[in-house]
C-alpha cells in the first residue's frame, strides 16, 4: 500500500489514519509510516495465513 500515491484518507486495517498514525509517530512523510508498517502489516497476514492452512488436514495423495 502506497499511501503517498492514494488521495486522503489513506487508512490502515481498522480505519486508522495513516496521516494520524504519521503523525502521532512522528515521522517525517506518510512514505516513511506506509513503508514501515505496511511490512509488517504483510507479515501478520502471511503468518497468520500460514497457522491457519496449518489447521486443514492434508491427506497423503497417491501419485502413479
Amino acid at each position: 500500500m502506497a499511501c503517498a500515491t492514494v488521495r486522503p484518507p489513506c487508512t490502515w486495517p481498522g480505519d486508522v489514519d495513516m496521516r494520524l498514525v504519521q503523525e502521532l509517530l512522528r515521522h517525517s512523510t506518510i512514505k516513511l509510516t506506509a513503508d514501515t508498517y505496511t511490512s509488517v502489516l504483510l507479515d501478520a497476514a502471511r503468518a497468520a495465513a500460514e497457522k491457519a492452512a496449518a489447521l486443514i488436514p492434508h491427506t497423503p495423495t497417491e501419485r502413479g
